[in-house]
């Protein structure tokens, strides 16, 4: 019952409640005598003991978990297989296993792999501590089927996955035990590659990887490894696949593809040997398959268009269809790769323009073009803006120089006007200097300023209003910078003596940094000395392909033309330091 208050009598600071018998005692008040006087007390005597009360309550309630214990780190291990595992004349339509603690299943159709192949996949899910496996094909007669769980089994307390675990079974009476072992690497980094399909035919066509349904299929793990376990002696075709939609079938130009020029054979697995060494490895490599067609086109900025091609642009030409009027298509560039091309117009007398676009004579597409104007509205709405305005971007943002390289200024726009008599260059405090000026490209658009440069040395340039102007007529605000050079004991520098093994064969030679930046590229035909000079201080690789085509660049490789990619050497990455000669020799064999 709750408690009852009294309000007949309001005294001066108090207020009377009724304390029953129950309370009382809790309270300590176990004297009868005392009980009756102690009937009328002070409210805040009661809230005390009853927040004493339900304190004592919650502490004998509180139940700690068990501390220390080691935590679990080994994977489901399975206790019970129905049918047994490594069956023969196996007829069941479905599978038991039974592990040592709850599982869980996931990524069930990336992860795991029946092979041979069926037509309809089975279902496999997930029961308390066991796995469940029921077919919805039949099963081939005489045939060894090996189900890979790959990584889709772990427990659910913390997630530790099995790894490798296979069932096996024989609709025959014995199960096939050969093997085929081998490494999926990347034809230009030369990494391994991970979760690629590897399909064995039994036959030897070429169209067999578009057509036909392996038989039999393997993934690669964490390290580029595949491993074929209980398969039939013979010869077999073998194909690696990076199946985006998961039909084992060579459909999608997107896909990567490796092959072999000859068939392989398996061998007998000998259970002597911890580990067994890969016999076959494959290159893969993303063919340049695919019709040429425009991937992008647009209007980047007033005067200016850009197209990006799916393949490397061959012999690009424009025709106008509308307006019928002139334009000239002479201010073009192209980047290193060719596939995207920049157009520049000079005098535009309309805001649409509708191009057709042909790459070595086959017409690709028709584009609309919707020019932005030449000035448009501020976004603060405050008077207007040049919407091509006069840019430009230098080397000099870092206020750095090094030491065998020109200040280099791009412009947005290809230039029709200059007056290099404007431009100043101050060494030191002020000593005026006189540099060389120059374009390194055909559009005029790619500026550089030459000089010996001293190091640890200051400069400033300047170059006054209307140096430059566009082929927009777009003229130059004020530039100008202070910076500073290096010092010749700020860089690394690189001595390699490379033989390579057959002189007059074309060869393409990069020095690339931790990050796969190309530093320099030579094209290299005989043995000898290459110096790199004015490096930072850093790591460093050495990449060699060799160019097949004397095209002076990597080529990919092509199925059914039986052409592998170019072959690719990496020397293994080194480190350099400031103020250091690195030598090293480096033999092709």
């Amino acid at each position: 019952m709750p408690l009852r208050h009294k309000d007949s009598k309001h005294h001066k600071g108090t207020h009377s409640v009724t304390l029953y018998p129950g309370v009382a005692r809790l309270a300590g008040i176990c004297n009868p005598s005392v009980m009756k006087k102690a009937r009328i007390i002070n409210p805040r005597q009661l809230y005390v003991f009853i927040f004493l009360f339900i304190l004592l309550l919650s502490s004998c309630a509180i139940i700690e978990a068990p501390k220390g214990g080691k935590k679990d780190i080994n994977p489901p291990s399975a206790k019970k297989y129905i049918p047994a595992n490594k069956s023969t004349n196996f007829s069941a339509k479905k599978i038991k296993i039974e592990f040592d603690e709850f599982i869980r299943l996931k990524d069930v159709t990336t992860q795991i792999i029946i092979s041979p192949p069926l037509a309809n996949a089975p279902d496999v899910k997930e029961k308390g501590k066991s796995v469940l496996v029921k077919f919805n094909d039949s099963l081939e007669k005489n045939t060894t089927y090996n189900i890979s769980f790959g990584k889709s089994i772990s427990d659910i307390t913390e997630n530790n996955i099995l790894m490798n675990f296979n069932y096996i079974f024989s609709t025959g009476n014995s199960i096939d035990s050969m093997i085929i072992r081998g490494q999926i690497i990347d034809a230009f980094s030369l990494t391994t590659e991970k979760d690629v399909t590897v399909l064995l035919y039994n036959q030897n066509e070429d169209s067999l990887p578009y057509k036909k349904i392996p038989q039999y299929v393997a993934k690669t793990d964490d390290k580029g490894i595949f491993l074929f376990n209980n398969i039939k002696q013979g010869r077999y075709k073998i194909f690696a696949l990076k199946d985006i939609n998961n039909n084992y079938l060579y459909d999608l130009p997107e896909e990567k593809i490796g092959f072999l020029d000859t068939l392989v054979s398996p061998f007998v697995n000998d259970t002597n040997k911890t580990t067994i060494k890969p016999s076959y490895n494959l290159i893969f490599f993303k063919e340049e398959t695919g019709f040429q067609h425009i991937v992008k086109s647009s209007t980047p900025s007033y005067g200016k268009i850009m197209f990006v091609f799916y393949k490397p642009a061959g012999n690009i030409k424009l025709k106008l269809l509308k307006p019928q009027t002139d334009i000239n298509f002479n201010y073009c560039e192209i980047n290193k790769s060719r596939d995207t091309l920049f157009y520049w117009f000079k005098n535009l007398t309309t805001d649409s323009l509708t191009i057709e676009v042909s790459d070595n004579n086959i017409i690709l597409d028709t584009v609309d073009f919707v020019m932005p104007s030449k000035t448009q509205k501020s976004r603060t709405g405050k008077g207007s803006v040049p919407a091509a305005a006069f840019g430009h971007e230098s080397n000099l943002s870092s206020k750095m120089l090094d030491l065998n390289k020109p200040v280099k200024i791009n412009f947005s726009q290809p230039i029709a006007e200059f007056d290099f008599s404007k431009i100043t260059l101050t060494e030191g405090k002020d000593s005026a200097v006189i540099p060389k000026f120059s374009f390194s490209d055909t559009l005029k658009r790619k500026f550089e300023i030459s000089y010996q440069w001293k190091e640890n040395q200051s400069y400033k340039l300047f170059i006054p209003p209307n140096t430059f102007k566009d082929i927009l007529d777009f003229k130059n605000d004020t530039i100008k910078s202070d910076f500073k050079t290096k010092s010749l004991k700020d860089y690394a520098k690189i001595i390699l003596n490379i033989t390579v093994p057959e002189s007059g064969f074309q060869y393409i030679l990069q020095l690339i940094d931790e990050k796969g930046n190309v530093i320099r590229e030579d094209i290299i035909s005989t043995s000898g000395k290459t110096t790199y000079d004015f490096l930072p201080p850093r790591k460093y690789d050495f990449r060699l392909m060799y160019d097949s085509n004397n095209n002076s660049k990597w080529s990919t490789g092509n199925y059914l033309k039986k052409l592998q990619p170019d072959k690719v050497l990496m020397y293994g990455a080194f480190d350099t330091k400031a103020n250091w000669d690195t030598e090293m020799d480096w033999k092709i064999k």
